[in-house]
């Protein structure tokens, strides 16, 4: 997907409240299984199977703080890829890369409303909740897209 097109979906959502979007969408969330569970360091997964059951798992080691992110993250995969009914492993997927950086934008442009009122996108984020490091990656993705209309429109609403 390009990145004017995630941009564009993220902030067209009919809502902000992640909780409400997962239910219009029937994707529980669960916290129900243990560390264990996860791949090291993994902290969230999204299942689907073909009957269009979806469920959002979240390490019970997530911080509290970090929760709403992380769903935006995960959501963001399943508004953003081919076919998000179908159980995929990222772990040995070569397309990796671009589906985290993907759901990460998505995640970003949900939460970070579209003037933000904040003097810099770094304090609009912060107040959100998004991760700098991540933040970080998606700004940096984007000074390197090669449509300059993703660029221009970039610096003229966040910048």
């Amino acid at each position: 997907m390009k990145t004017i097109e995630i941009i564009h979906k993220a902030q067209s959502l009919e809502s902000k409240d992640i909780f409400l979007l997962l239910a219009k969408r029937h994707i529980g969330v669960h916290f129900n299984l243990s560390e264990a569970d996860f791949e090291k360091g993994q902290k969230a997964l999204i299942i689907g199977d073909r009957q269009g059951n979806t469920g959002i798992f979240v390490n019970p080691s997530v911080k509290p703080k970090d929760v709403e992110f992380l769903l935006w993250h995960e959501f963001g995969h399943y508004e953003t890829e081919d076919s998000p009914t179908l159980q995929r492993n990222f772990m040995f997927s070569s397309d990796r890369t671009r589906h985290e950086y993907e759901a990460n934008m998505f995640a970003v442009f949900a939460l970070i409303p579209e003037f933000p009122v904040q003097p810099t996108i770094f304090h609009a984020a912060k107040a959100v909740g998004i991760p700098y490091d991540i933040l970080n990656d998606v700004l940096f993705k984007i000074s390197e897209d090669p449509d300059s209309y993703v660029r221009n429109y970039f610096s003229l609403y966040y910048l």
